[in-house]
């Protein structure tokens, strides 16, 4: 079983979920240039949230994955009752952005208040057309 996870400026790796979740996370955050402080979670290409970011347990990774699953890497911010996720790529298409603004109000009385403090310019709404030189291979963004 595996999982592909999409970041940065069309990069990917592939991990391998049976394992515990704790385990999952340190190396999704190290092999994608996170820090340990940082709270990430995973959305899914039929953009469901995945997020395993407060799992410290070592309960099997694998149950909270699809095998072969294609995941777009997201930051988690809390401030006080308000989430709020940003997509760590470079360039998020308008569809994705659009998916994680309809996240952040999930169940908030004020879904204003949840939207402040993104850092997703207008400017990084285009999508990407090719991957890294290193990659050697187009795909198509968002993964569908």
């Amino acid at each position: 079983m595996f999982f592909i996870v999409y970041f940065g400026a069309n990069e990917e790796e592939i991990f391998n979920p049976e394992c515990p979740v704790r385990i999952l996370l340190e190396d999704v955050k190290n092999r994608c240039n996170c820090t340990d402080k940082d709270s990430i979670g995973f959305l899914d290409d039929k953009r469901v949230l995945v997020n395993i970011a407060d799992e410290k347990s070592m309960e099997n990774a694998a149950k909270y994955f699809t095998d072969r699953g294609v995941y777009t890497l997201l930051a988690i911010e809390r401030r006080g009752d308000a989430t709020t996720y940003v997509p760590l790529v470079d360039e998020p298409s308008k569809e994705l952005l659009v998916k994680i603004e309809s996240l952040q109000s999930v169940g908030s009385k004020n879904p204003k208040s949840q939207r402040r403090g993104s850092r997703t310019p207008q400017s990084m709404m285009k999508p990407p057309n090719q991957m890294s030189a290193s990659k050697g291979r187009q795909r198509k963004w968002p993964p569908s």
